[in-house]
């Protein structure tokens, strides 16, 4: 069976005019995909005036680019305030390969969340510090490990 549902703009606010039909899944209820997000309910007008927040899907899916990775939420946490070292962060992550660190800190300075900072020394020396936007997401990941505590 198909219905039609409200499907947000990039700005997440309702567009009239962009209604897309979506089918029943299994368990039958309505959904609809924007990107790679599912939309489950159906937004009737009277429902919609009610929230008091509409979630801006770009800025949530922006989010998840960060914290996307496997052990980038991780790496973020054990960085905290302090510089450390690769051989440091390799040392608190004892569960990551050194092929995924390297990638997963090359994505977190690309994504300016931490910034890596190299010294002309023999043997060379790295070390990666979070940048200011990088330390506004510390309070966040701490509120997360909360939830682990509660439902632990």
């Amino acid at each position: 069976m198909s219905e039609q549902v409200w499907q947000p703009t990039r700005s997440g606010q309702p567009n009239h005019s962009a209604v897309t039909n979506s089918v029943h899944n299994d368990a039958g209820s309505p959904h609809s995909c924007f990107g790679s997000v599912i939309i489950y309910t159906k937004m009737s007008k009277s429902n919609r005036n009610e929230l008091s927040f509409e979630p801006d899907l770009l800025l949530i899916s922006n989010a998840l680019v960060i914290v996307s990775g496997k052990w980038r939420l991780y790496i973020i946490l054990v960085l905290g305030e302090q510089t450390l070292r690769y051989s440091q962060l390799s040392d608190r992550l004892p569960g990551v390969s050194e092929k995924v660190l390297a990638g997963e800190l090359k994505a977190l300075v690309n994504l300016g969340v931490m910034k890596r900072e190299a010294f002309a020394e023999v043997p060379l020396r790295v070390e990666y510090t979070l940048t200011e936007r990088g330390r506004l997401i510390l309070p966040i990941l701490e509120q997360v490990q909360q939830i682990g505590k509660i439902f632990n």
